[in-house]
């Protein structure tokens, strides 16, 4: 099993792994671990724009980005962990999907967030 996609793999300027319970950020993200936002998952819909590193979010289970160097992560045991990334590299973003948000929306409103800043056929999505 690999910790990474293959998808996301092609995309430039970004680098992404999938994490496990014994090592939650794969090796080659840890010099970034400090730029993590900090937050509560609480399996809602609730996006936020992530603008500096180790930005104060709150409760959230979906973060995006257009800044360089900042590390964007979700945890999950029974949840899924949805990695975007613009083709150029240009923007990222992570959910957190557990049943309750996907059930109450949370890739649509990562969906609308994309849309904002353009379309969102100029990005891929990998889960994990």
């Amino acid at each position: 099993m690999s910790d990474r996609s293959a998808l996301l793999d092609a995309v430039p300027h970004i680098q992404h792994g999938f994490g496990s319970k014994l090592a939650l950020l794969p090796g080659h993200l840890l010099p970034y671990s400090a730029t993590l936002p900090e937050k509560k998952q609480v399996h809602g819909t609730r996006i936020v724009d992530v603008l500096q590193p180790a930005q104060a979010c709150g409760e959230a289970d979906g973060f995006y980005t257009r800044q360089p160097g900042i590390l964007l992560s979700v945890l999950t045991a029974d949840c899924l962990p949805v990695l975007f990334s613009r083709r150029d590299g240009g923007a990222i973003a992570a959910v957190h999907a557990g049943w309750r948000g996907l059930l109450d929306g949370i890739l649509e409103q990562m969906a609308a967030r994309i849309r904002q800043d353009g379309g969102t056929a100029d990005w891929v999505v990998s889960i994990g």
